[in-house]
């Protein structure tokens, strides 16, 4: 049996979290109808955005300590490691470059990458939001 981990972490409630609570909302009953288990990778305290996968009977992880965006996080690469991870999707534009399993990311835009300057850091998200 095939194991997804599914990581809909994110810094604010803005599109890409949204959309990773989506993805994960539409894949959860076809993942259980299809035999594969699905981890999904929230924050701590933000268990209740993956109340999809657990009404399918999928595991919910809180996994925190990312460094930002970069989702440098060596407690995720453990978690994957120790649950025998097939593929890891995040809804997030990056990868951790060290990442121990083939993984899947979106890409929502370029903007940030084109543009940086009109990218909000945490700060000025939290002032202006």
């Amino acid at each position: 049996m095939a194991t997804v981990a599914v990581d809909i972490r994110a810094n604010h409630d803005t599109g890409v979290a949204r959309y990773g609570r989506s993805v994960l909302a539409a894949a959860a009953p076809l993942a259980t109808e299809a035999g594969i288990d699905l981890i999904a990778v929230v924050r701590p305290g933000h268990e209740e955005t993956a109340a999809p996968a657990q009404r399918h009977g999928h595991q919910v992880v809180a996994v925190g300590g990312d460094e930002g965006f970069v989702r440098d996080n060596p407690r995720l690469c453990e978690l994957l490691t120790e649950h025998g991870v097939d593929l890891y999707w995040t809804s997030h534009y990056t990868v951790n470059r060290r990442c121990p399993v083939p993984f899947a990311f979106t890409i929502h835009d370029l903007t940030r990458w084109r543009m940086p300057q009109l990218s909000y850091t945490d700060a000025s998200f939290t002032q202006r939001f």
